[in-house]
Parts: C-alpha cells; structure tokens; sequence
C-alpha cells in the first residue's frame, strides 16, 4: 500500500530570485538615481565580529546634507533574519525577503523620512539659488498682502 506524501513546503520556496537586504537597498538607490536628480541614496557597508550593518542614506548629489533614513543588521552567514531600525518606526525584525520589502516600504512613506526629503530638496534647492545668483522663490503664504480691516 503506498501513500502519497504531500508537498510540506511553503509556496515561496519556489525557482524565483532571492535578494538580500544589500541588493534591496542598492536597487531602490538606483530607483530614485533614474527618478530624481536631486537626491543620491547610496548604502554604507561595515561588517565587525559577525555582524552585518548596512547604512541607507540620502544626501545631495555632490555629498552633503546627508540623512540616515534606516540602519540594518544581520549575521555575517545569514543575510535573514534582518533587524531594520528607523526614526519613527523602531526596530523591526524581517524574516523574509518580502518582510523586509515591505518594512522598506513602511519606512521611505513614514513621516519623519519624509519631512528629512523635504529638508534636503530645501537645501537643495537653496544651494541652486545661491549658486545662480536668484533669490529663493517666494512662497504662496509671502505673496499675500494681508488684508487691513478698518473698524
């Protein structure tokens, strides 16, 4: 009497491609270089008794005004599980690849990195200006000549 054994294994060990934390950083720099010249997100790489730590930055193209937007780490022989640390968000810890994207995700839309994009196409922008000789461009809110009410 011979029984069929079922497949145990879940549906992502699978032929598909398997990226590590340092592949997913590295394409989504390479994302925003081919989205915007105005930012360049590059990841600093250090490896110390066993541990993995990867850096995602953001800075202007020539270098400065750099901002952290997360740290990773993991086991220098296992790239998962991944510890990411954000601003705003803590730490979390992916077991997956897809963990890890969507963690990613979680982090590039928070508020706080958000407002630090925000800071660095200021500067930008205000490093253009200077650059050009042209004042920064006026604001809609210092457009409007208040209105005076007479009593």
């Amino acid at each position: 009497m011979s029984e069929t054994i079922p497949d145990l294994w879940p549906d992502e060990y699978s032929d598909r491609e398997a990226l590590s934390p340092l592949q997913v950083l590295e394409a989504q720099a390479e994302i925003l270089a081919a989205r915007s010249s105005q930012f360049a997100a590059s990841v600093k790489s250090t490896q110390q008794s066993g541990l993995v730590t990867l850096e995602f930055l953001l800075s202007l193209p020539d270098g400065s005004n750099t901002t952290r937007l997360c740290s990773l780490y993991h086991a220098a022989d296992r790239c998962y599980p991944v510890q990411l640390n954000a601003e705003g968000l803590g730490h979390h810890i992916a077991n997956t690849q897809q963990q890890f994207i969507n963690l990613l995700a979680e982090v590039l839309r928070n508020p706080l990195v958000r407002s630090g994009v925000e800071s660095l196409l200021s500067a930008a922008n205000a490093r253009l200006a200077q650059q050009n000789g042209s004042p920064l461009p006026q604001t809609s809110e210092q457009q409007v000549t208040p209105q005076r009410k007479d009593a």
